[in-house]
């Protein structure tokens, strides 16, 4: 904006205290500093070499007799003044808080920008007036103002990982969010205030965040004086919201005077909003910013939360309550040392795990595990430390139960729920022998799926789903979609979802809450609906994003860049597939997919710096569902060290496996990445592979066109992708046609396909080995093109012999002929020249 200011004179940042206003104009100063001279201006008064008689004769004493016209002569000479200031140069005038800038000031700001002197750069905040003549100045389009709102929650996590190297506890970055609400000034306080304290601390290779994170001075400073100043029944009103929201307005009412809520939303603490759930007419009151109740929360007493509870259990006894309110209840009960039902946990319990409030279901299930020795209550607490991947306390959960209740089905399997989802499929498949019924036979399915035998997984759970009255049956339908996309019919998915799971709310599925939604956002995927499966993994990730599910985000993360990955948005979908200690999928088969999927996702980028070290970890996973994926990766890793016939191996060895597996889908992703690696002649035996959708049938399709030079059919992939949104994939295919076209004498439409096709590789951001040098006039040979790519690595011509068993002279021969088709001189040439 600064760089073009369109006729302003500069701009004003603009936001709540806290969101960043200060960091962003320190930048945007510094980055003038060398060029222009940089003049600052505070409410006391400036700095930076400005004649300081001059500005104290335009704001001092005499200032203040006069009225503001007559004062402006003065600002005249001080116009001049700031000038001259600059030497030459243009001077960039910047003040922070300018909305506590005196009348003076904000005259001389005004006046600065209406003669054009200079360049402006302002922050103010929106917590506060600002003076008239700064309101003008951008409300007569002087200046741009720019709005920054706090950062979204996942953004917020994400900063507070990387301020610690990436090794902040995924708990500690949930609350550090939540407290700080997105804005940078109060993060940065609360784990500076926590790292003072003790309460951050490191232990066994991550940063763990304590219950207690204190309240430093200036955190207080933020919001202290509109709480301090609060008289005792308003402050006391302020607890009781701090304690329970959000909490509905009808609540509040029966137990706090309507002048007291009015005294504390008056001075902008608590927000009132209809409810989330439970009727819109419904009115809930929230506090105005998490760091309200967390300053509240820290300073009251026990013994007076303990009495808040009370009177809101009493309160509530009797509404109407919604599913989430009533699992309040039970909490605080709990908390004031009450023991409801049996029944009453065990509800409680189910219906958190069922939405993913994990700890807090984890508690709950304890306690009726705990208080009433309830099988029934430790096995649900076990699934629930499974499902936060704490595997060692379920197996010491079980361990417990089976001492006490002796040998059970039950017991074992939810033991073997735990290995298959560790990745340890032969122990689960072991203990099973000899169990028998439907939960049996849907593990024996999820075995069969995560090793990646489909035919089974079909057999299995296509039995499953007819009896539709069965306990497994929604379970069974998830893997039979997942079987069927992986068979390459993701049509038939797509109705399997509808018959069976679209608008059921089962809650505890085996897997978690959304497995419905998130299934069938894969069979939209590989059905060629890329924009519509995206649509619904970006709910579905923000969702648990929003409700802090631990885990379930990562799951989703991965399911989301998957389909920007086949969108083509490779930098984008880079991020989903990054685990830290606050980004993680906690189940070791999602773990190892995310590993791939990164892999996958580097080599789309711009000299990635990969060798096989990056696929070696890849290379000594077990044959699974992603077997095909894990080829994929291993194959670019070779194609990029020119080892074209290993890359062939890897992908035909993938392919027939997967054939013999019944996984027509995956045989379609491993013959496409044969063709964008050079070897769609020796996909020729799996071209016929039975798929449905229009995705699919190009990725086999694409293979076939190039092999067989066929202009019309690779016309008709590339037309195919850019239909389902497959950019990435389109933009090699129009690069293909392209070389395909030129090689047969037609320019104008190879030139033709060639701007698509740079058109499309400019909209995602990749470069993968197709779309190098996309215009050439006299197409590479494919020895050439490898050498070529070296070089631009920065390979020497001895090491490129080396590398492709070559002469130096050789290498220097098919470099020379590189250099004239590409009309380039040097290797920096070549390098950008390459990336086009």
């Amino acid at each position: 904006m600064l760089q073009q200011p369109r006729g302003r004179a500069g701009v004003l940042l603009a936001g709540r205290n806290g969101v960043g206003k200060t960091r962003l104009l320190e930048e945007a100063a510094d980055a003038f500093a060398r060029r222009a001279s940089v003049v600052h201006l505070s409410p006391g008064w400036p700095e930076a070499g400005l004649d300081g008689a001059a500005l104290a004769d335009a704001a001092g004493a005499g200032a203040h007799r006069q009225p503001l016209p007559e004062r402006r002569p003065r600002m005249v000479d001080l116009m001049r003044s700031l000038g001259q200031a600059g030497q030459g140069r243009k001077t960039v005038l910047v003040a922070d808080d300018a909305h506590l800038l005196d009348p003076v000031s904000s005259e001389l700001i005004l006046e600065f920008a209406r003669r054009k002197r200079g360049l402006l750069i302002l922050a103010a905040s929106t917590e506060a007036d600002m003076p008239p003549a700064l309101t003008r100045l951008w409300k007569d389009d002087h200046i741009a103002r720019m709005d920054l709102a706090p950062l979204d929650t996942e953004s917020t996590r994400r900063l507070a990982s990387a301020l610690l190297d990436d090794q902040l506890a995924y708990d500690g970055a949930v609350r550090l969010a939540e407290m700080s609400d997105g804005y940078p000034l109060v993060l940065r306080e609360l784990m500076r205030g926590a790292l003072e304290l003790g309460t951050l601390s490191f232990e066994n290779g991550r940063w763990i965040l304590g219950d207690g994170v204190p309240v430093s001075l200036p955190l207080r400073e933020l919001l202290g004086s509109k709480i301090d100043e609060l008289s005792v029944a308003p402050h006391r009103a302020l607890e009781l919201v701090a304690l329970a929201e959000p909490v509905p307005l009808a609540i509040l009412e029966s137990l706090i005077s309507p002048a007291d809520l009015v005294a504390i939303e008056t001075r902008e603490l608590i927000r009132v909003r209809p409810a989330e759930e439970g009727g819109r007419d419904r009115l809930h009151v929230h506090l105005a910013h998490p760091l309200i109740g967390h300053i509240v929360r820290h300073d009251l007493p026990v013994l007076r939360g303990r009495q808040y509870l009370g009177l809101l259990i009493e309160a509530y006894a009797g509404t109407r309550r919604t599913r989430r309110e009533q699992a309040r209840t039970v909490a605080w009960r709990l908390e004031i040392g009450e023991t409801p039902t049996a029944t009453e946990l065990l509800e409680t319990a189910r219906y958190l795990y069922g939405v993913q409030d994990l700890k807090a279901a984890g508690r709950i299930a304890q306690t009726s595990w705990l208080h009433y020795e309830s099988v029934e209550g430790g096995l649900l607490y076990a699934h629930i430390l499974i499902s936060q991947a704490d595997f060692d306390g379920a197996f010491a959960v079980l361990g417990d139960l089976r001492e006490t209740a002796g040998p059970r089905t039950e017991i074992d399997l939810s033991r073997v729920r735990a290995w298959i989802l560790q990745g340890r499929l032969e122990e689960a498949e072991l203990l099973l022998d000899g169990l028998g019924g439907a939960r049996s036979d849907l593990y024996r399915a999820m075995i069969a799926y995560f090793k990646g035998d489909f035919l089974r997984t079909l057999d299995l759970t296509g039995e499953l789903i007819r009896d539709e009255r069965g306990e497994s049956r929604a379970e069974a339908a998830l893997f039979l979609m997942g079987a069927l996309c992986h068979a390459g019919r993701p049509l038939d998915a797509i109705r399997v979802y509808e018959d069976v799971l679209a608008g059921r709310d089962d809650g505890c599925l085996v897997l978690h809450e959304g497995s419905a939604e998130e299934m069938y956002a894969g069979a939209l995927q590989a059905a060629g609906r890329l924009e519509e499966a995206i649509a619904v993994l970006e709910a579905e990730y923000a969702a648990a994003v929003r409700n802090r599910q631990a885990g379930l985000d990562a799951r989703r993360g991965l399911a989301l860049g998957s389909a920007l990955l086949d969108m083509g948005e490779a930098r984008r979908a880079l991020d989903y597939f990054t685990l830290t200690p606050a980004y993680q999928t906690g189940w070791e088969v999602w773990e190892r997919k995310a590993q791939v999927f990164r892999l996958l996702a580097r080599t789309c980028l711009a000299a990635p710096e990969i060798d096989d070290r990056d696929s070696s970890p890849i290379a000594a996973m077990a044959e699974s569902n992603n077997s095909v994926l894990q080829a994929a990766a291993q194959a670019r890793v070779a194609a990029m060290n020119c080892d074209h016939e290993r890359a062939a191996r890897l992908l035909t060895a993938a392919a027939e496996s997967a054939r013999a597996s019944g996984g027509h889908g995956d045989v379609a992703v491993a013959v496409h990445e044969m063709a964008r690696l050079g070897a769609a002649t020796k996909a020729a035996p799996f071209w016929d592979a039975p798929v449905q959708g229009p995705f699919l049938a190009a990725r086999l399709a694409y293979a076939r066109a190039l092999a067989t030079r066929d202009p019309d059919l690779l016309q008709e992939t590339a037309d195919a992708f850019v239909a389902v949104g497959a950019k990435l994939f389109a933009a090699e295919a129009f690069a293909e046609l392209s070389r395909l076209l030129r090689r047969s004498g037609k320019d104008r439409a190879a030139t033709s396909a060639a701007g698509l096709a740079q058109a499309l590789t400019a909209e995602c951001g990749a470069a993968t080995p197709a779309l190098h040098a996309v215009d050439e006039v006299q197409p590479l040979t494919a020895r050439e093109r490898d050498i070529a790519l070296l070089a631009a690595r920065g390979l020497s011509d001895k090491e490129i012999a080396e590398r492709l068993v070559l002469s130096m002279r050789t290498v220097g021969n098919h470099l020379h002929h590189v250099y004239k088709k590409l009309g380039v001189t040097s290797r920096r040439d070549l390098l950008t020249r390459m990336e086009r």
